[in-house]
């Protein structure tokens, strides 16, 4: 995995929403990134897309808007990230994972 890992899509039918499935799924997502080496994770969320947004940075997940490093410090190529997730225009999300 390198140093960061990025979430593509996460998505639960309209009928299991709201039963913990998403958190078990980022959960186990997290776990299986610390496994392979990971240190961050990366997600994309639409700007409209509020929902998701709070999902993400609830307590019990603890994800935070994704502020840009000086290019020297930056573990990803944001714009290059964005592009290759047909996510440009998106608001980046980040969380740094335990060791």
């Amino acid at each position: 995995a390198g140093d960061f890992f990025y979430v593509t899509d996460v998505l639960t039918s309209k009928s299991h929403r709201r039963m913990g499935v998403g958190m078990a799924l980022m959960k186990a997502m997290e776990k299986h990134a610390v496994e392979l080496g990971a240190t961050q994770l990366f997600l994309h969320v639409k700007q409209d897309n509020i929902a998701a947004k709070n999902f993400y940075e609830r307590q019990e997940l603890g994800y935070s808007l994704f502020v840009a490093y000086d290019a020297g410090e930056c573990p990803v190529n944001v714009e290059q990230l964005a592009e290759n997730a047909s996510a440009t225009g998106q608001l980046l999300l980040t969380k740094v994972l335990p060791k």
